[in-house]
């Protein structure tokens, strides 16, 4: 059977979802973070918490990490509570780490400007076998989960995220 994959994206018809307010540390690397962190959040009254949120950076609901922790034994956490002082909510949300990897094909195409990507085509034989992670050499963080880990989300209702498939090089595929 043939895998694709998925570039996954935040979903932008989510107008009111949850954000850390004043946190600095969201922009430390991950290593540098402190393993436990607590931090406020703003909400309004129609305020969402998704499960999977890339703005201000890449946050998962406990839920989907317990998913996510099942298909690549390589992704690492790092905890963060959530505080919604107005309705007296604390939420679980966790940062990931997520491995890198060469899949790029030597069919992406490039922004000549600004070397941004222009069209995103994986390497089948580089990816085969991943099922969550990034890619190396790329200026942009896209996340790429495979086929079976987007069916397993799926149908777990997880949300706030998108999924866009993404072009394979190998057989034609493209």
């Amino acid at each position: 059977m043939v895998q694709n994959y998925y570039l996954v994206q935040d979903d932008t018809r989510v107008s009111h979802k949850i954000y850390p307010a004043h946190f600095t540390n969201l922009k430390l690397p991950f290593e540098k973070m402190p393993p436990v962190q607590i931090c406020e959040v703003h909400t309004a009254p129609s305020s969402e918490y998704v499960d999977w949120m890339l703005q201000p950076t890449m946050l998962v609901s406990d839920r989907l990490k317990r998913i996510l922790e099942k298909y690549n034994l390589y992704v690492r956490f790092k905890s963060i509570y959530l505080i919604d002082k107005i309705n007296d909510r604390q939420s679980l949300y966790w940062f990931s780490k997520i491995p890198r990897i060469e899949g790029l094909s030597e069919l992406t195409e490039f922004n000549p400007h600004d070397q941004s990507i222009k069209k995103l085509v994986l390497d089948r034989g580089k990816v085969k076998g991943n099922h969550i992670f990034k890619i190396k050499g790329i200026r942009e963080s896209y996340c790429m989960i495979s086929e079976d880990v987007a069916e397993s989300l799926l149908r777990r209702g997880i949300n706030g995220f998108v999924l866009t498939k993404v072009a394979l090089d190998e057989l034609g595929v493209c």
